[in-house]
């Protein structure tokens, strides 16, 4: 009993420091942020452990349980940088080109354009116009395309047309935000109900446990958390292999 527990909680704090680590490669959430996320995960893992040491089972459902909810929380911060990074860069865009509307020249308009976001989104821009980003890294790509990437280049070095190249790109990453938009909210609901199932089958399988025993039942709660836990990461590994158009 001792070792499923202290096993339970090793490869929990394992698991949950890798995942943390994963999010904060990709930098796009918030450095304080993962910090301040890591502490209560480790203040309610330790917590489970302790308050549930009597049952080896619950410790193991309850850590897995904090792991999934760590990942979506992450999940669901990281997609929401990501969404205010769209929506800011079709700000920059407009204010780009209005400034070349009024006069300025390709560089002062972009420059005046890009003070006028946060810091974030000026210092990936500027990576993208300065040539030190890929355009087909597949971190950057999560917040613009390669095609993207490859037009505010040719906008930034061309001579002429700047400004009705801007417009054509300002026109194609509305629609493309706008049709991802809308398909977004069927994904959306897919993993909100492979969420609520999940919810479901803890608490399935906290009654069974504590109204027929764990220990004879335990092969029951343990293949049915497996399979939700499975169709959990499924739905959302597919959700995100979606390949939206560019």
């Amino acid at each position: 009993m001792l070792l499923l527990i202290f096993a339970s909680s090793v490869f929990g704090i394992v698991f949950g420091v890798r995942i943390i680590q994963f999010f904060m490669h990709r930098k796009l959430v918030c450095a304080s942020n993962l910090t301040k996320i890591g502490t209560v995960f480790l203040c309610f893992h330790f917590l489970i452990s302790i308050f549930a040491f009597h049952l080896p089972i619950l410790v193991f459902i309850g850590h897995s349980f904090l792991i999934l909810t760590l990942w979506m929380i992450l999940f669901l911060l990281e997609r929401r940088q990501i969404d205010g990074v769209r929506a800011r860069f079709l700000n920059f865009l407009d204010r780009w080109h209005l400034n070349l509307q009024i006069g300025q020249s390709v560089l002062r308009a972009r420059e005046s354009a890009l003070h006028a976001n946060d810091t974030y989104l000026a210092r990936a821009i500027e990576a993208i116009l300065s040539s030190k980003l890929n355009p087909n890294d597949r971190m950057r790509e999560k917040l613009f395309p390669a095609s993207t990437i490859l037009a505010l280049r040719s906008i930034e070095r061309a001579t002429h047309l700047s400004s009705e190249r801007l417009e054509i790109l300002r026109k194609h990453v509305r629609s493309v935000e706008n049709f991802r938009r809308k398909s977004g909210r069927a994904t959306a609901q897919a993993r909100i109900q492979s969420i609520t199932m999940l919810l479901m089958q803890v608490a399935v399988s906290l009654y069974i446990g504590c109204v027929y025993g764990w220990s004879r039942n335990i092969d029951l709660i343990v293949i049915g958390g497996l399979m939700s836990a499975f169709s959990l990461v499924w739905i959302n590994k597919y959700s995100v292999r979606i390949i939206w158009p560019n």
